[in-house]
């Protein structure tokens, strides 16, 4: 006599997946130019004891890299789980800016896997997908995000250093001063805490995509100040939550090094910053907490991708992994660490990164099976599939990229690297089919 099990517990049992009985809320926050070293969990001397705390009761990951160094690329990665440069619009493979007319084309975004099981989608923040739209109106833009997953969207178009800029407040699309650009991480905040309220007591879980504007500039009246603002609206946003409830906290990319001292963050003791692919400019911080689920105080040393948090976000809301809805994926599925199965995962494929504004240009970055202290690392430039490798690094222990080792290594490993990314490449659409930035 078999028992009468749900789809959900016999989907539980056939896949073995981790799910708890009642599908967790998942919380993703994405701060916007945050670098590595400007959390005090990170080193930074700034204190952030809200973010601190996250990372103390859950999992702190130390070699996490965003999918690019700048803005748009990056959010196109986190939001599809594919490469920007693989959707052939080119303005996504760099910044939207106000003039642009094209955006996130009608691929499946991540709120719409979710919602497929069930979840309650929302937006609050910072979109920069897109924002054209024939008639003049946000909202009538096929770019937006309630056309992309979401149920509920608050916030801005793009940065909010540009202008003309305006915020969708959920009912009328709304032009605001320069004035209040500096006022904006307590606006979202409230609107998140709109959003949690709202959906807090339904008996369906909700997604919150709650993407901050800060720290990136401008930034009043200092760094610092705007550091421990974003510290102080996570801890509001925390405090709202139920037991039930994964944290995902991230960077878009590292903090921008052009900036004026006092404006400028702290990318720790990596090399360069945002718009560039050396590890100042990609590698940020990432914070997952699940009470009582993931074991506080954990700290990952793999490397991991903004690239693989669409694939982990469908595990949690019960994909299986061969299911099709879940879709295809350039990363790869980190919940067996987050379950503490695993200490690494595996790629089948390298990770690429590619130069702010240039799609030609991109960064490999490979582990050597045959040394467990390398984690190299390939800078080449790129033109179309002919491919140069000026530069190589063992970010294992040179994280600083300070010495380049393409000199020492075998010339079979040198070969076969640009052999991988030409692989890669050809299957992406071309320079000359992309539609252009405006």
């Amino acid at each position: 006599n078999a028992p009468h099990w749900s789809r959900r517990k016999f989907m539980q049992a056939a896949s073995g997946l981790w799910l708890p009985e009642q599908p967790p809320n998942i919380v993703f926050i994405l701060a916007d130019d945050l670098g590595y070293g400007d959390l005090n969990c990170y080193g930074g001397r700034v204190l952030t004891p809200n973010i601190d705390a996250l990372a103390y009761g859950g999992m702190r990951f130390t070699c996490h890299e965003s999918a690019a160094p700048v803005c748009s690329a990056s959010r196109t990665a986190l939001l599809t789980g594919r490469y920007a440069q693989r959707l052939g619009v080119r303005a996504l493979n760099s910044v939207i800016f106000p003039e642009t007319i094209v955006g996130l084309p009608a691929v499946a975004t991540i709120a719409d896997r979710l919602r497929f099981k069930g979840y309650f989608t929302g937006h609050v923040g910072k979109w920069h997908l897109g924002h054209y739209a024939p008639s003049g109106n946000y909202r009538d833009s096929e770019f937006h995000p309630l056309s992309r997953g979401f149920d509920f969207s608050r916030g801005i178009p793009y940065s909010n250093d540009m202008s003309p800029n305006f915020y969708d407040n959920g009912v009328d699309v709304v032009e605001f001063p320069d004035g209040e650009r500096k006022n904006l991480t307590g606006r979202l905040t409230g609107d998140a805490l709109e959003f949690i309220a709202q959906v807090q007591d339904q008996s369906n879980p909700f997604f919150l995509y709650l993407a901050y504007t800060a720290p990136h500039v401008p930034v009043e009246p200092s760094y610092s100040d705007v550091i421990m603002k974003l510290d102080n609206a996570v801890g509001q946003v925390l405090s709202a939550l139920g037991t039930n409830t994964i944290i995902f906290f991230t960077s878009d990319n590292g903090a921008d090094q052009t900036q004026p001292d006092g404006q400028r963050g702290n990318n720790g003791n990596l090399k360069d910053g945002k718009y560039r692919s050396y590890e100042g400019g990609t590698r940020v911080p990432l914070i997952v907490r699940f009470p009582g689920v993931i074991p506080a105080g954990q700290t990952c040393d793999d490397l991991s991708s903004m690239l693989d948090l669409n694939s982990t976000l469908c595990s949690i809301a019960g994909y299986s992994a061969d299911d099709p809805h879940r879709g295809q994926s350039d990363g790869v599925d980190l919940l067996p660490l987050l379950k503490g199965e695993a200490t690494e995962v595996q790629r089948e494929k390298p990770l690429l990164y590619f130069r702010y504004g240039d799609p030609e240009c991109a960064v490999i970055r490979a582990s050597n099976q045959n040394d467990q202290t390398a984690l190299l690392k390939f800078r080449f430039a790129a033109e179309g599939i002919r491919l140069e490798i000026p530069e190589v690094y063992n970010i294992a222990v040179d994280l600083g990229e300070k010495n380049d080792i393409a000199s020492q290594l075998p010339l079979e490993l040198i070969t076969r690297v640009p052999e991988d990314v030409r692989q890669q490449l050809a299957r992406f659409p071309s320079a000359t089919t992309n539609i252009d930035l405006v």
